[in-house]
């Protein structure tokens, strides 16, 4: 099981404790002699019978408009129109679910005056599925942002990597630096600021091959080193 898997497990977990809770203080409020150890199925069933259309509507919505948003870094009218759909459809179910299901045979209320189409329970149903599908999208956005920056630094770095492995390549360096060496000797007196320049130069080219042939990350001690000199 992936980190990520692991995290949607752990949210919709901890959501599922959080909404029991306000399920039993809503009910005692309700009915005084409500008992959650009395009537425990009937608080659980709910719950759940409710986080079915919040799961239709945050994994619709995560797996089509938004992430193919995230993916070309913009909204379109097309994604919003996508995502309204979406969110119509989770609270039509939710409303049939409370309706049809939830009243008359889990609370087992009286369903007489209860109609389908009402604007309380249009906002109330909207309200209860767009907070977890928010927390949960803005995980998701979160998660794809630092990906893509996680993936731009490594191919930075890769980039970097490739073009140092390449002078190597083209480059002999024992007879590059046994050259310098000669011309840093000639220069020394005849002109000290042309001589201190190929010695910078050749423990520039010196860091760029030790550093090449680390496994460690590009700020290792030498990187320090060669700071103070320049």
């Amino acid at each position: 099981m992936n980190s990520r898997l692991r995290i949607h497990f752990l949210f919709w977990g901890i959501y599922f404790l959080w909404v029991v809770y306000l399920q039993v203080i809503t009910l005692s409020g309700l009915d005084p002699s409500y008992s959650f150890s009395g009537r425990i199925a009937e608080t659980i069933s709910i719950v759940f019978l409710f986080l079915l259309p919040k799961f239709f509507v945050a994994y619709f919505v995560l797996v089509f408009p938004l992430k193919r948003a995230l993916v070309a870094k913009k909204i379109t009218g097309s994604h919003v129109l996508q995502i309204t759909g979406i969110f119509i459809v989770g609270v039509l179910c939710y409303r049939a679910i409370a309706v049809y299901i939830v009243y008359p045979y889990v609370m087992k209320a009286n369903v007489s005056e209860i109609i389908f189409i009402s604007q309380p329970g249009f906002v109330t149903a909207f309200l209860d599925i767009v907070v977890p599908v928010s927390l949960l999208s803005s995980f998701e956005f979160y998660r794809i942002s630092m990906d893509g920056k996680v993936r731009e630094s490594r191919l930075e770095r890769e980039k970097l990597q490739s073009e140092l492995s390449f002078l190597k390549a083209q480059t002999n360096p024992h007879f590059l630096f046994n050259t310098l060496s000669n011309i840093y000797g000639l220069t020394k007196n005849l002109a000290p600021k042309a001589a201190d320049a190929v010695d910078r130069l050749s423990a520039l080219l010196r860091f760029m091959l030790l550093r090449i042939r680390t496994e460690n990350n590009f700020y290792s001690g030498r990187e320090e080193i060669y700071g103070r000199l320049y």
